[in-house]
Formats: structure tokens, sequence, C-alpha cells
């Protein structure tokens, strides 16, 4: 009987483990002014090619001036 309750107990700590930690990770869990920030900072990084292009630029003269320096 032993064996069958720890087999049983091993089972329901996979299956609560796997629920909990799905429960947790679910997005729906966020509050809707955390979920705007979220997209909001992504949005921040996002570059385009010619945005890139004139930040290295920028970049680059600005480490030419302060090595010059």
């Amino acid at each position: 009987m032993s064996t069958f309750y720890l087999v049983v107990q091993g089972l329901d700590f996979i299956l609560g483990s796997l629920i909990g930690g799905s429960l947790l990770s679910d997005s729906k869990n966020h509050c809707q002014s955390c979920q705007r920030a979220n997209l909001k900072e992504l949005d921040l990084f996002e570059i385009d090619e010619v945005d890139y292009d004139s930040i290295m630029v920028d970049l680059n003269k600005l480490i030419v001036f302060n090595n010059r320096n």
C-alpha cells in the first residue's frame, strides 16, 4: 500500500507543478497597466533601418570626437 501512495503522491506533485506553473506564468495575471507598459517598452526598442543608420553615424562621430579629446 505504501508504494501505491508514493506513486500517487508523485503523480500529484508532477500534475500540481505543471498546473501551478502554467497558472503563474499566464499573461492574464498581469494587470492592464503592466501590459500597456510592457508594450510601450517594446515599442521604444523598435528601430527601423533608417533610424539605425543615422544612430550609428551619430555614435561613430561621438566616439571619434571623444577619442580626439
